[in-house]
C-alpha cells in the first residue's frame, strides 16, 4: 500500500518546532542575562589559599647614578648628529629655538634620583649686576661686551627623539613635536615668580594638551626675589632679598624618579610627570627679543645627576 505524505502538514510542524526552540533560546538567554549579574551579589565564601613566593635578585646592579656616555647633539630639522653646542641665528621673533636639541643617556637607580639643568652664571662670574638693590636674575644667554644683559632661556623635555614644527596647534601633539614657544599672560607657574608662561601654541584654556605645551624658564644658581618678610602682602623697605634657587627643585629638574616634567604644575605645587626611560632629549628656546644690543650672547648649561 502506498503511503502518502502531507508536505504541507509535516512544514507546519516543523515551524511549530522551530518556533518553540527560538523560544526556549530566547527564554534561556534571558535566564543567563539575570543569572550571571546576579550571582556577583551572592555571598562571597573564600576556599582554602596558598601562596606563591616571588622576587627579583638585582643586588649585581649595584647603586647608578651616572650618565651612560657623551651628550649628543641632533640637527633640529633632520635629527642628524651634529657638533657639540647649542647655536641661534638672529630672527625677528620673540622666542626662538635653538638649531639643536641633545640626547641624554643616564643610568640611575638611588632613592630620590632626578636630573636638572640650570646655569651658573653668577657663581662662573659670566654675569655682572646692574642693580645692588633688586634681586639678581642672571640666568640666561649673557651678552659678551656688557655682561649685566641677558637674555632669557627655556627648556623642554620629550621622552622620545622630538620633530621640530614651524607651526602648532590645540591638535598638535605635544608630546612628540615643538615649536618656537609663545609667552600668554596666564599667571605664574607654582610658586615661581613669573607673571607669564610659555606655550608650544595659543589653545584654549583648560585642555589637557597643555600640560606637554609648556616650557620651564631657564634657572641660575644665583636666582634671588624679595621676601615679604613683614607680612603686608607688598614688597616695601621691610622686605628683604632672598635666594630664588632650591638644589633639588622640582621646577628645574626634568627628570627624576617620578618621571619626566610636563613644566606644569599641580595642585598641590607638584610638577605633573610623565613616565620616562632613558635616554632623555632637551630643547632650548631663548627669548630674542629682550636683547637690547647688536652682541653675541653665551652661556654654559649645566646638567647634573643628584639624589635627595
Amino acid at each position: 500500500m502506498n503511503t502518502i505524505y502531507n508536505l504541507t502538514g509535516k512544514k507546519s510542524i516543523e515551524k511549530e518546532v522551530k518556533k518553540m526552540k527560538k523560544l526556549f533560546a530566547t527564554v534561556l538567554a534571558m535566564a543567563l542575562m539575570f543569572t550571571g549579574p546576579m550571582s556577583a551579589f551572592a555571598a562571597f565564601t573564600g576556599g582554602p589559599e596558598k601562596t606563591i613566593p616571588a622576587e627579583a635578585d638585582l643586588s649585581g646592579m649595584g647603586s647608578l647614578l651616572q650618565f651612560d656616555g657623551d651628550f649628543v647633539y641632533h640637527d633640529k630639522d633632520t635629527s642628524n648628529v651634529v657638533a657639540e653646542g647649542l647655536v641661534w641665528e638672529y630672527a625677528n621673533e620673540d622666542w626662538k629655538v635653538a638649531g639643536q636639541y641633545v640626547e641624554v643617556k643616564y643610568k640611575a637607580n638611588r632613592p630620590g634620583w632626578g636630573i636638572r639643568v640650570y646655569n651658573k652664571n653668577k657663581a662662573d662670574a659670566r654675569w655682572t649686576d646692574p642693580n645692588a638693590d633688586e634681586p639678581d636674575k642672571p640666568a640666561g644667554l649673557i651678552s659678551q661686551s656688557n655682561p649685566s644683559l641677558t637674555i632669557p632661556l627655556a627648556w623642554k623635555a620629550f621622552d622620545v627623539a622630538p620633530t621640530y614644527l614651524a607651526t602648532v596647534n590645540k591638535d598638535t601633539d605635544f608630546e612628540e613635536n615643538y615649536t618656537d614657544p609663545l609667552e600668554m599672560s596666564v599667571g605664574s607657574p607654582g610658586t615661581h615668580a613669573f607673571y607669564k608662561e610659555l606655550y608650544q601654541a595659543h589653545t584654549v584654556v583648560g585642555l589637557e594638551d597643555m600640560y606637554y605645551g609648556k616650557w620651564c624658564y631657564m634657572k641660575d644658581a644665583g636666582d634671588e626675589k624679595w621676601e615679604d618678610t613683614n607680612n603686608d602682602g607688598i614688597i616695601n623697605d621691610g622686605d628683604t632679598i632672598v635666594s630664588d634657587f632650591v638644589q633639588g627643585d622640582g621646577y628645574i629638574t626634568f627628570v627624576n624618579y617620578l618621571g619626566l616634567s610636563t613644566c606644569t604644575y599641580s595642585v598641590a605645587e607638584k610638577i605633573i610627570r610623565s613616565p620616562a626611560a632613558s635616554p632623555a632629549y632637551l630643547t632650548f628656546a631663548a627669548g630674542i627679543k629682550a636683547a637690547t644690543l647688536s652682541d653675541t650672547y653665551d652661556t654654559v648649561i649645566y646638567v647634573q645627576l643628584y639624589t635627595e
